[in-house]
């Protein structure tokens, strides 16, 4: 069996983490931690990983997350929020 000891000087950089605490994603999101903890504000669609009682987010798909928000509100700012609605029959 192999064993990894943790240097301290092996410091997690925003490039080499790959997961991100709660409050880390709410910090990087701008959100609430609640938000997060809760699944609101469409966070429910980032996947949440469990390690005993704590909750990680890869850092992945919180970024993923934060570049899809950013586009709808660019879409948004410049009026192409138009959805297209099925048609009903009367």
């Amino acid at each position: 069996m192999c064993h990894v000891r943790y240097n301290r000087d092996m410091k997690d950089t925003e490039e080499t983490k790959e997961f991100y605490t709660v409050h880390e994603a709410a910090h990087r999101s701008g959100l609430a931690p609640k938000t997060w903890y809760e699944g609101g504000a469409g966070t429910s669609d980032v996947p949440r990983i469990r390690f005993g009682r704590s909750i990680r987010l890869l850092r992945k798909d919180v970024e993923r997350f934060i570049s899809e928000r950013i586009a709808e509100a660019e879409c948004a700012a410049r009026g192409n929020n138009r959805q297209v609605l099925p048609t009903q029959k009367s």
